[in-house]
């Protein structure tokens, strides 16, 4: 059992809204992943948590590849933003790696994933999508 662990919990707030239905449902799914990855670490055997972490991985890497068609089509010049996304899922594997081989603590992983995710989506997402001139849903637009 990892006591304090549950303080980690994360909440959806609307500061977190980036006004891009799909980008704001990705952002609460994660949410939701890494809660469960967390309530996993307390509770499950380290099979059942490696199964979150991949899990919590393969969402991660499948949004920020969302985002990024996005930011490439919209805006291009969000070039920091898109080596964010790559900075953050190598330094996600590599805190995966040491703590599969017993080198760092669970926790130490939780608590990265808790601090990129809310800061990524504050700092980063919410400036880079929350712009009027940002289309994201090319089905209403007529040529």
């Amino acid at each position: 059992m990892l006591g304090g662990m549950s303080s980690m919990r994360l909440s959806w707030t609307n500061e977190l809204s980036v006004g891009v239905a799909e980008i704001d449902e990705q952002h609460r799914d994660l949410l939701d992943c890494f809660n469960e990855t967390l309530a996993a670490a307390q509770t499950g055997s380290k099979d059942v948590v490696a199964r979150f972490f991949e899990s919590l991985g393969d969402m991660a890497s499948a949004h920020f590849a969302f985002e990024n068609n996005l930011l490439d089509s919209a805006v291009p010049q969000e070039a920091a933003h898109r080596d964010e996304h790559v900075k953050l899922l190598d330094e996600y594997g590599k805190l995966i790696q040491d703590w599969a081989a017993g080198d760092i603590h669970v926790r130490e992983v939780l608590r990265f994933v808790a601090i990129w995710l809310v800061r990524h989506i504050a700092v980063m997402d919410v400036p880079s999508f929350r712009r009027d001139t940002l289309v994201t849903d090319q089905s209403s637009l007529s040529l």
